[in-house]
């Protein structure tokens, strides 16, 4: 299965760096990539913006790993096959708490976009149900996201 990762630079070897100021991510800290190629693109082109004119490109590298990965027993895996009760409480506990450790080797599951983001902050705010906040994911297209601890 081949995997991408969207950078500012590339990644020949990729390894989990330190939290950034606490940052917070979706499936916690740990190294991101997707299955998607296009989505990467996206990641890459959302950095520039990020960078707030201090660079004006980045790189998508990809990465071949094994199609059986997912199921492999050496490895202490969480799968979430589509936005559920239980991948958006998993989401919510890692952005709300940036010293949060799921103690998962390897997280797969949906990647937020800026319609999900709205979603999911109008939840953690309060002003939709879980019940609400699950009927309006599964309108989306989500893609998914392989991520290493």
């Amino acid at each position: 299965m081949k995997i991408y990762h969207g950078s500012l630079v590339s990644v020949e070897n990729p390894k989990i760096l330190p939290r950034e100021n606490g940052k917070t991510c979706d499936f916690g800290i740990g190294f991101y990539a997707t299955t998607n190629y296009e989505q990467a693109k996206k990641w890459v082109s959302i950095k520039i913006t990020q960078s707030k004119g201090l660079v004006d490109n980045g790189f998508v590298s990809a990465y071949e790993i094994p199609d059986n990965l997912l199921s492999d027993e050496s490895f202490n895996i969480l799968v979430f096959k589509k936005a559920s009760e239980e991948w958006l409480d998993f989401v919510i506990r890692n952005r709300k708490n940036p010293d949060y450790d799921h103690g998962y080797d390897l997280v797969y599951g949906p990647v937020a976009n800026d319609r999900v983001y709205t979603t999911i902050n109008l939840y953690e705010t309060g002003l939709l149900s879980m019940e609400t906040a699950i009927n309006e994911l599964k309108t989306y297209k989500l893609n998914n996201e392989p991520y290493s601890h």
